[in-house]
Parts: structure tokens; sequence; C-alpha cells
């Protein structure tokens, strides 16, 4: 601290401690004034028709609490307004922004078709189309896309997210040649993109042109040295050509910038059995299943269910290194969420009996 600070009289030290308690002050009255206002915003029984007015103060109110994180109290409001009148946009609107996307996702997906009723626009069907992509309907995705495309007159905010997912679709149903063209024009409107250049590297996997992709996942480092995914595909690139080492470098720059990345996880666990060489893989897939083992899809959200597949990896590369100790608490594990699981109970069977002889 320079002398400077040190000669501050209390009163200068006080001043943005005042500040800060004033400020909070102001918020919680803020938050306070909407959610009193809304008690006292019931419909009287004898009122058959409530007022635009009404259902319009309810939302500002929300706005207020969606401002200061007090989403659960702002979808209350927002739930009343549209109690008088269901198709309302603006609530359906507001709605949208207080729901969960990874907790809500098929909820969500019928908010946006009902919000699609008042509104048959280009956000709104991309919207949908987001929706749809996230909970993995590739053909809804698509189809929502496409109607959006058709309803837009200029460019859009919204365009480079739908022309990259409807590239990422088409490379699932193996349309190189489509998702290319997909990929440009998402390219034409943002080149500086990290994301869309690890895509296009994918697609240059896909058809075999290391050389393409190996630049496309470059790139997008350039653009942003913490992109897990173009690590992954650096790896993939190195291992196809040979160079184990450096793709083991890569593969383990993922896992530091994302220990959750599932295929990163996966690739290492693959190429320890590989190469003989398993603590470093051990450690990865503990790490990743401590949390559940829920994982990442391909998109970056966030996978549901526990990961029997990688749990199984694990139980196989703890039996490797003779820890078949180990590899029974991981069994024990595993059919805790699952207890039907056929390869898991032989498994076990397998296990204690290597244990008690």
């Amino acid at each position: 601290m320079q002398k400077e600070s040190l000669r501050m009289s209390s009163f200068e030290l006080n001043q943005p401690i005042q500040a800060a308690v004033k400020q909070q002050s102001s918020i919680k009255f803020e938050i306070g004034k909407a959610y009193q206002e809304s008690a006292t915003s019931k419909i009287p029984d004898q009122v058959s028709d409530p007022s635009a007015e009404h259902a319009s103060t309810l939302l500002m109110n929300a706005d207020v609490l969606i401002r200061f994180g007090e989403i659960d109290l702002a979808k209350h409001l927002v739930r009343q307004a549209l109690s008088f009148n269901s198709h309302n946009p603006e609530a359906l609107r507001r709605l949208i922004t207080c729901m969960d996307p990874n907790t809500e996702a098929t909820q969500l997906i019928k908010v946006h078709q009902a919000l699609l009723k008042a509104d048959f626009g280009f956000q709104t069907l991309a919207n949908l189309g987001h929706a749809f992509y996230k909970v993995g309907n590739d053909s809804k995705a698509f189809e929502n896309y496409r109607k959006a495309l058709s309803t837009f007159t200029y460019e859009e905010k919204g365009l480079f997210e739908v022309y990259k997912n409807m590239g990422n679709i088409l490379v699932k149903e193996g349309d190189y040649d489509g998702a290319e063209e997909f990929y440009n024009k998402a390219f034409t409107l943002k080149d500086d993109s990290d994301v869309l250049q690890v895509n296009l590297g994918t697609l240059d996997l896909q058809r075999e042109d290391n050389e393409q992709a190996l630049v496309r996942f470059r790139r997008a480092l350039e653009l942003n040295a913490k992109n897990d995914k173009a690590w992954v595909g650096l790896a993939l690139v190195h291992n196809t050509m040979g160079d184990h080492v450096l793709a083991q470098a890569n593969l383990e720059n993922a896992i530091d910038v994302n220990p959750f990345n599932r295929t990163a996880v996966q690739l290492a666990a693959a190429w320890a059995i590989r190469d003989h060489k398993y603590d470093t893989a051990i450690s990865y897939l503990e790490t990743f299943l401590s949390q559940g083992g829920f994982g990442y899809e391909s998109d970056g959200n966030l996978a549901g269910g526990f990961d029997e597949d990688l749990s199984l990896v694990l139980v196989h590369l703890f039996s490797l290194i003779g820890r078949q100790d180990l590899a029974a608490i991981e069994i024990e594990r595993l059919l805790l969420w699952n207890p039907q699981h056929p390869q898991a109970i032989l498994i076990e069977e397998e296990l204690r009996a290597q244990i008690q002889s």
C-alpha cells in the first residue's frame, strides 16, 4: 500500500463502506417493494377479465427481481401475469428468461412453442431450434432453424448461432458438404469465433484432411487458449499423424483447462491402456467421476446421468494395476446408481471371487 493511502482519514476510509451499505439497502428496498406489490396484486374474485395494466405492473416488478438475481420470485410474478393471459408474449419471454435450460429443458420447449403462436419471427423460431438442439432433437432443431431462415429479412442478431448449429447437425448426419456451406455462412458473420474454428477443424478431421484440421485447431487456440475442445482436436490430429508424445501433451492441456471434458478423459484412458501408463488416466477418471460422472456433451452442455461407461473403464484400469479392492469399490458405486447393470453384476462377482481367493 502506498504512503498516501496510509494517511487517509477515517472518513475517507468509511466512504466506500457507506456507499456499499447504501447500495445494498437500495437493492433490498427495490426487491421488497416489487414483492410487496405482487402480494397485493392478487386477482379479485369478482374480476373475470383482469386488465393488461395490472399484468404490465407485475412484469415490471419481475424485471427488478431478475436484475437482482431473484429468479424464483420473478418467476412467481411472471406466472401471475400469465394467469391473466396465458398467451401474453412479454410474459412468456420473461418466463423463458427465468427458466433453467439444464433442468427445465422440456418445459422450456413448451414455453417457446407457446410464444411462437404470438410471435412467428426469426428470433422466436431460432430460440425454439436452440431448445430442441440442446436436448438432442436435431431433426426438430433443423426444422425450426430452416423456418427461422425463411423469415429473416436482414442480418439478425442470432443468425451466426443458427448457421453454426445447422452445420453441427449436418456433420452428425454425415453431410459434410452441407455442413461446410452453413459453417462458411457463419464464418462470414463472425470470422473470429474459436468455437467455429473447432467445428471446421472437426469437419476436416471427418474428411481426413489432417493438415487443414491442424490449421483450424491452432487458429482456435490463437483466439482462445482456454478452448479445451481445440486442444482435444489437436491431440487427435497429432495422434493420427503418429506423434503420440505431442498428442498426449495436447490432451493434458485440454484436461487442465476442463477436467470434465468427457472426450478428453475417455481418450486419456484409451491411450493409457495402449501405452501401459495408467496412473495419470486413473487420476483423470477419479476427478471426472467425483462430480457425479455427469460430464459434458459435445455441445458443452451438462450431460444427464452417471457415466456408467467411464466408471467401468476405471474399474478396468484398477484391475490392470492389481487394485481389485479399488475396482470393487467403484463397481459398488456403479451398482448403487444402476443395480440392474448386467456387466457390472458379472464384474462384481468376478472381483469378489478374486478377493476371496
